[in-house]
């Protein structure tokens, strides 16, 4: 009796690139769809509190010996299922796959955060709206700036300041060095460090090149990402000027003169921006007078929404921008309910261009769809080129990295900002690329 095997040489049968693409969007729609039946079972399993016959405190017990969950995903699967209880519109959006799992997830931990948590069921309805439209990167941005606004009159505003702390380290021949503080402090370290990554990336780049030649890519680059960061973060220290401090051994008792030595180079300056909107930076204006002024909790969405955070996303808190506004060391950018820049403060030094700076700040990252470069490492381009009439003004302004600004030309899609300020890419059919399903 033979057994008929399978010809491992025979070619399946072909798919269309159609068929393809609609049964990864039908895959991903059921996945929603299991998720949203699992947590359903799970709330009946903790209604009936099925897992105490075995010994498990609570749900996330259950997770982690019965399916043997990692205890991060025991306690996300536990947090959803409490958010589902308080908002049944979460299950039902995830049953019809309106939202994904990252989604959900990411406001069920929103909703278990201190003091904010409780404020999630009475705006759900917006986050769902908005969770169903946006990037996965774009949503989450506004969830952080949201619990950042919502928290700014919680009852340790302070805290930041108070605790900031720096430890040097050393185990071995390893070193580490570890700080925290305000985020001013972070993002403009980021900023600085930035600038010496990318020399640090060229470096990389050009050596690889002159060996690889047009074959170079990321993968045959000397040093990983976290070298580079490294490497450049001493260059940066190699750039601090230090202050001249006055030796009394050396000091000339008779005239009161020090010993000369060669002035070093000046520090590595930067710009570090700050977008507010105007109701925002009057929040923290009141906020640094000692005032309360009981403002009405506002929407996370939309272009009237509350923000204050950088080029790139990073929430700033509203006191701290004011502080720095006041101090001149960081241009304040004012943002009208539009969304549209209104005014800008002066700083040490500007970026070359008002126009290309006022659009920078109407996107945080690429708008291309799946595209997660920052806002500061993109190009700025027409909406509508100027070759079909687009106007050179910050409306018809937009954001995109440079192998994406490339591709809209090549592949002559249109991108166009709807009327609720997203950026959506549409093919030449008139079809829109990644629609919210």
């Amino acid at each position: 009796m033979s057994t008929v095997v399978d010809d491992p040489m025979v070619d399946p049968p072909e798919i269309s690139d159609e068929e393809i693409l609609t049964r990864c969007r039908e895959i991903e729609a059921r996945r929603r769809a299991d998720l949203a039946e699992h947590i359903a079972l799970l709330r009946e399993l903790e209604k009936r509190k099925l897992y105490y016959a075995d010994g498990h405190r609570d749900l996330a017990g259950y997770g982690r010996a019965e399916f043997r969950w990692a205890d991060r995903d025991a306690k996300a699967h536990r947090d959803l299922e409490r958010l589902c209880r308080n908002c049944p519109q979460v299950l039902d959006a995830l049953t019809i796959g309106r939202v994904g799992s990252a989604q959900v997830f990411l406001l069920a931990k929103l909703a278990r955060a201190p003091r904010v948590g409780i404020y999630v069921a009475e705006q759900i309805d917006d986050f769902l709206d908005h969770a169903a439209k946006l990037s996965f990167v774009a949503f989450e941005q506004y969830v952080i700036a949201w619990k950042c606004l919502m928290d700014q009159d919680g009852p340790d505003p302070d805290r930041a300041h108070r605790n900031r702390k720096a430890s040097l380290g050393q185990t071995g021949l390893t070193g580490k060095f570890d700080v925290e503080g305000p985020a001013t402090d972070h993002v403009r370290l980021k900023a600085m460090l930035a600038h010496f990554e990318e020399i640090e990336f060229h470096r990389d780049w050009d050596a690889a090149k002159a060996i690889h030649g047009d074959d170079v890519s990321a993968d045959k680059l000397l040093r990983t990402s976290t070298q580079r960061r490294y490497d450049a973060f001493q260059e940066l220290l190699r750039h601090v000027t230090l202050p001249k401090m006055v030796d009394p051994d050396l000091q000339d008792s008779e005239t009161g003169d020090t010993d000369d030595s060669p002035e070093p180079d000046g520090p590595v300056t930067t710009v570090l921006n700050i977008v507010i909107d105007a109701e925002s930076a009057v929040h923290g204006l009141e906020q640094l007078l000692g005032i309360s002024s009981m403002a009405p909790v506002r929407s996370p969405f939309g272009p009237d929404r509350a923000f204050c955070h950088t080029f790139d996303g990073d929430p700033i808190a509203l006191r701290d921008a004011v502080l720095a506004g006041l101090a001149g060391k960081i241009r304040i950018v004012l943002r009208g309910k539009d969304g549209l820049p209104t005014a800008m403060s002066s700083a040490q030094r500007l970026f070359t261009g008002a126009i290309r700076d006022a659009v920078l700040m109407t996107a945080t990252h690429c708008t291309s769809d799946g595209c997660i470069v920052p806002a500061t490492k993109c190009q700025t381009d027409h909406l509508v080129p100027a070759s079909q009439g687009g106007e050179t003004c910050v409306c018809n302004g937009g954001l995109a990295c440079g192998h994406h600004n490339r591709w809209r030309y090549l592949a002559k899609v249109k991108v166009r900002r709807l009327a609720d300020g997203i950026i959506a890419t549409f093919r030449p059919d008139g079809t829109r690329i990644a629609p919210p399903m």
